[in-house]
């Protein structure tokens, strides 16, 4: 969903900058954005990390100049039902959801 979000908001011309917890894969998506003519930045992030949020945003704001919208689609879950979860996951879940 966040792939296609930045795909999207680049094919409108906007400047995107693409966070991901892997970098190979947020340079994969800004590598797209900037062969379809937009600009785009890759920027590794855990969102559970407030200086990496810290880090993206002063990022993007050098190259870009500033910020006008921020789309978050992180998200994780375990696969186990939720009785056998330990607390350790929960919270996992909640710091990347919310």
């Amino acid at each position: 969903m966040g792939s296609t979000t930045a795909r999207l908001f680049g094919a409108e011309g906007a400047a995107v900058c693409v966070a991901d917890l892997h970098l190979e894969k947020a340079e994969a998506v800004a590598e797209q954005i900037r062969e379809a003519g937009s600009q785009a930045l890759a920027v590794r992030l855990d969102v559970r990390n407030a200086a990496q949020w810290n880090g993206a945003v002063a990022d993007a704001e050098r190259v870009f100049g500033h910020l006008d919208t921020l789309c978050s689609f992180a998200g994780a879950n375990h696969r186990v039902s939720f009785d056998m979860q330990t607390e350790e996951m929960w919270r996992r879940i909640l710091d990347i959801n919310l």
